[in-house]
């Protein structure tokens, strides 16, 4: 197995067991104390692993965590007062709605993105790049340092900054970057590798982890400028979720030296 099949299968495991996990506390089966301390270890397994072939300690470890799921929900699922119900087919009705959940967020991102595509048409890429950067040197203007345009304007963020053809084509190329990965959604294999690359690419560009907090807020403010009142909850969580998964596996495990902890 290569490293890059290798990195799906490890975040694919671990995120699939965290969701499921989630859903029993979701449901009352375990307390949020019992939630929290398997968060940890299935964290600290995919950091450990993200980016190498799992060792066989690492391996033990995630057997263990399923297997603990696997006892509390077989010990504390609540069967139909009359003794009735059926163990699997309780749990196969929360695998159900975990795909269901997962194809929902899915279909609200990818619906509400091409909202955003339909109405901008053509210029769609430039003309919500802007928009996110302007996000973006709102909420930390120091990261202008960060890019190669960052003299154009005398090294200042204003309205001549963002005319500028070298920002707005990187702009462009940035959110042509989410509408692959937006596309791929339903196509996790592919596009896991594809994250973790890029995420190895930014190290060399001077990103740290603080800065993909930094996106990913602009990302919301841009997406709510662009669809207004369609920029319900549901859709605020959905892509929020999303956006979650692309940190937490561009960051992977390029920043260990700096012991950072980051959150599913």
């Amino acid at each position: 197995m290569d490293s890059a099949q290798s990195d799906v299968d490890n975040v694919l495991k671990v995120a699939s067991a965290l969701r499921e996990f989630n859903t029993l506390r979701q449901e009352g089966i375990v307390s949020e104390q019992e939630f929290l301390e398997m968060k940890a270890k299935l964290l600290a397994v995919g950091k450990d692993e993200l980016g190498r072939s799992p060792s066989g300690d690492t391996l033990e470890t995630l057997v263990e965590a399923t297997n603990e799921m696997d006892s509390s929900r077989a010990s504390r699922i609540s069967f139909a007062d009359d003794g009735g119900g059926d163990l699997v087919s309780n749990q196969k009705e929360l695998d159900e709605a975990n795909d269901d959940a997962l194809d929902n967020t899915i279909a609200v991102v990818q619906g509400t993105w091409q909202e955003i595509k339909d109405a901008l048409g053509d210029g769609v890429a430039e003309t919500a790049g802007v928009i996110l950067f302007k996000h973006i040197f709102r909420i930390a203007p120091q990261a202008l340092a960060l890019f190669s345009f960052k003299d154009c304007a005398g090294g200042n963020v204003c309205d001549e900054l963002f005319e500028n053809k070298t920002l707005r084509k990187h702009a462009a190329k940035v959110v042509g970057t989410v509408d692959t990965a937006v596309g791929m959604l339903k196509k996790l294999d592919k596009l896991i590798p594809v994250l973790v690359n890029l995420g190895k690419k930014h190290v060399g560009y001077g990103v740290e982890p603080a800065h993909y907090d930094v996106v990913g807020e602009a990302l919301l403010a841009t997406l709510s400028d662009a669809l207004g009142d369609g920029y319900t909850t549901e859709v605020h969580e959905a892509w929020a979720a999303v956006y979650d998964i692309v940190k937490t596996t561009m960051i992977g495990k390029n920043y260990d030296y700096m012991d950072a902890t980051y959150a599913i």
